[in-house]
């Protein structure tokens, strides 16, 4: 078997591969994988060329790599992992083996802007006209990027900080793209070295604060992104908490809690773009645990503006959906994260979310046995425990309120809220 024309074929297959084109790929694969438990063992650098493509096939969300051929080539990359050395059972990539694949699969896509810049009219195709700021192959061959996310997966932790120079303009580069699907790749990348180096390394050399700085457009939620703006905001947020804990640890110094402060700010004003988006509301929602685990009583200062965001969605839906219900589900959780954080405080507003709860216990009670859906009934079931839970904790902050919103309730819609009226009774 001819390994560099596999390798080949393997790496220029179109990003857009149709089903004919994964049979070849899956065959290749196969055909590798008995070749090389039968034949005789190529040298390292072969073998490492094969490790790179095929590990690049293994990344899920790509558009040329369904399922069944990851699973071909999770087999492939298995054998090629012990072809060369390593144990299969705690398998780590050591980072000469790392900058090796780097410069041949990784920076060639990354390279700087050519000597004499490419200028061309401005049109409808924004990769020519990208061709002015530096080098996008990388945009051409995502290959790159997929082989980048496997090898920083498997990296060893201690080797990390060498490799450091290699990682970080890949990470920035990504994240300071326009695409929301690079910038979303980046956040990936960026979560992997957040996670997987040392915390004292990242605040000391700067990673930490720059991985932060380049957040920004990825915190404001893009209407226009279609199914990948839920995914981009859920995944900016979730760096940026990670960033966040790093860079800050201290809670008596004054810039946790302003960091902290500013993430909740995000969070609110983010609730204007995100407008009737259930997906989108239930990311946003979700991030208040986070934020409330983070600032503690601190989290009063937008208290006022937090419920305003939560008991916005907990409406009358047009229709009850699946999605609908598990939105209505994490805002119930977000106000006993709230209870919990500051609970003196929102006592102010417990007639506001009693009154919330109310619409939506209302509007899931009779669904609830009718539903044709078992899956919808068993969310529903669960939604009314936790609704039951945060109309408990609301009665220990304030039984008089609880009491009395309850008991109006109940006289209005006796059959409906009559499990309430027994908690306070």
């Amino acid at each position: 078997m001819d390994y560099e024309d596999c390798c080949t074929r393997l790496w220029r297959r179109n990003p857009k591969a149709q089903s004919s084109d994964t049979d070849v790929a899956i065959e290749l694969l196969d055909r590798l994988e008995s070749m090389l438990s039968t034949s005789a063992i190529p040298s390292r650098e072969k073998l490492l060329d094969l490790l790179a493509v095929t590990c690049s096939l293994t990344i899920p969300g790509f558009d040329w790599a369904p399922p069944h051929l990851q699973q071909c080539a999770d087999r492939c990359v298995n054998t090629l992992i012990t072809q060369l050395g390593y144990n299969i059972d705690n398998f780590v990539l050591e980072a000469s083996d790392f900058s090796t694949i780097c410069v041949q699969y990784v920076k060639p896509y990354f390279g700087k802007a050519p000597p004499r810049p490419q200028y061309t009219l401005m049109g409808s195709d924004r990769r020519d006209r990208a061709t002015e700021f530096g080098s996008q192959q990388w945009k051409e061959y995502p290959q790159a990027i997929a082989v980048f996310i496997w090898m920083l997966q498997h990296l060893d932790r201690n080797q990390i900080e060498g490799a450091v120079p290699s990682i970080l303009p890949v990470v920035t580069t990504l994240l300071d793209d326009y695409e929301c699907w690079a910038r979303l790749r980046g956040l990936d990348l960026a979560e992997l070295l957040l996670r997987r180096a040392n915390d004292k390394f990242l605040r000391g050399s700067g990673i930490a604060a720059l991985i932060d700085s380049s957040l920004g457009n990825s915190l404001v939620y893009q209407a226009d992104a279609g199914d990948l703006g839920p995914r981009l905001l859920e995944a900016a947020f979730h760096v940026a908490i990670l960033a966040s804990s790093v860079l800050y640890t201290d809670i008596s110094d004054l810039r946790y809690t302003r960091q902290w402060w500013s993430l909740t700010d995000r969070l609110i004003s983010n609730s204007i773009y995100v407008s009737d988006n259930v997906a989108a509301n239930i990311v946003l929602c979700s991030q208040v645990t986070p934020l409330c685990k983070k600032l503690g009583p601190a989290i009063a200062r937008h208290l006022r503006a937090l419920i305003g965001v939560l008991t916005q969605h907990l409406h009358s839906p047009g229709t009850l959906s699946p999605e609908v219900c598990r939105l209505h589900l994490v805002l119930v959780d977000q106000f006993l994260a709230l209870a919990d954080a500051c609970p003196l405080r929102i006592s102010v507003y417990t007639s506001e979310i009693i009154a919330a709860l109310a619409v939506s216990w209302n509007s899931y009670y009779e669904a609830g046995s009718s539903s044709p859906n078992a899956d919808m009934r068993e969310n529903i079931k669960q939604l009314q425990s936790r609704t039951i839970d945060a109309i408990k904790t609301l009665s220990a902050i304030d039984p008089a309120i609880v009491r009395a919103v309850i008991q109006r309730l109940a006289e209005a819609r006796p059959g409906v809220f009559s499990e309430w009226l027994e908690i306070t009774s």
